[in-house]
């Protein structure tokens, strides 16, 4: 059966998504105001972006903020794949199950209903022998 959302719930999830992002929108919006003033509109410029492709110190430090984006991804990237190969190549390890991510025991893990309670698991015969309680 498929549930939905009530109208109350998607209103405050849309309500909090305007309040993340129609500041973000209005302020980019200000930003092509030709006043130096913020709150008096002067009309439409692009005066304060050329101004800014001028400024070598701050294009400097976006293009360094630019490299060490670039850097820190692919060293995620490299270890995040290192990680998930090990994982499934190697069984045993020191260390894997603190790689491995953990499930919440549900109520129909514990197999209450299963006649095979003598099992060295506590539990049916289908579970993984790695999961311990």
């Amino acid at each position: 059966m498929e549930r939905r959302a009530s109208v109350g719930l998607l209103s405050v999830l849309f309500f909090g998504i305007a309040m993340l992002y129609v500041p973000i929108l209005v302020l980019i919006g200000y930003s092509f105001n030709a006043s130096p003033l913020v709150n008096v509109w002067g009309g439409f410029s692009t005066a304060w972006y050329r101004q800014l492709l001028h400024n070598r110190q701050l294009l400097e430090a976006a293009l360094l903020s630019l490299e060490v984006a670039v850097a820190a991804s692919t060293g995620a990237i490299v270890l995040g794949t290192l990680a998930a190969i090990s994982l499934v190549r190697f069984a045993r390890f020191p260390g894997r199950t603190s790689a491995r991510p953990r499930r919440a025991p549900s109520s129909r893990s514990r197999c209450r209903s299963s006649p095979r309670r003598s099992s060295p698991a506590g539990c049916c015969a289908s579970r993984s022998r790695s999961m311990t309680w």
